[in-house]
């Protein structure tokens, strides 16, 4: 008598699990919209109206880089192009997220956006040679 009991209560489990499974209901709280996009449309970068676009040229070399300090403004959208002529070298600011590598003779370029005001070290994030910990500079952001 008790194993019918026990199969019709699993089976009765079963289902009410799967209601709840394939209801189709969202588990998204109702204080929160779902953004939807047509299909073909594409969604275009929102860049801050207090920051301006800068391009900063940095050379890399052993054991350096021209310029060591580099100084923009809160909000501004910063593009960092790197270039070495010598080895393979890297950019790296960790108070603002940003990597960046660069192979010798070449020149590759990365965005980011200084979006708190301080004082960043940078460094060199490639090993490049023995005064490779000599590789470092400032980002100042007023």
């Amino acid at each position: 008598m008790k194993k019918p009991i026990v199969v019709i209560a699993i089976i009765v489990l079963l289902g009410i699990v799967g209601v709840l499974l394939f209801s189709g209901k969202s588990n998204v709280p109702s204080n929160v919209i779902q953004a939807t996009q047509p299909p073909g449309s594409s969604v275009a970068p929102v860049v801050s109206s207090t920051g301006t676009a800068k391009t900063i040229k940095v050379r890399a070399f052993q054991f350096g880089f021209d310029p060591s300090t580099i100084t923009v403004n809160q909000g501004d959208v910063v593009t960092i192009e790197l270039t070495s002529s010598d080895v393979a070298h890297g950019i790296s600011i960790p108070g603002v997220g940003f990597d960046l590598k660069v192979d010798a003779g070449q020149t590759s370029s990365g965005t980011f956006t200084a979006s708190q005001k301080g004082t960043f070290p940078f460094r060199c994030n490639t090993v490049c040679g023995s005064g490779h910990r000599d590789m470092v500079g400032t980002l100042i952001v007023n």
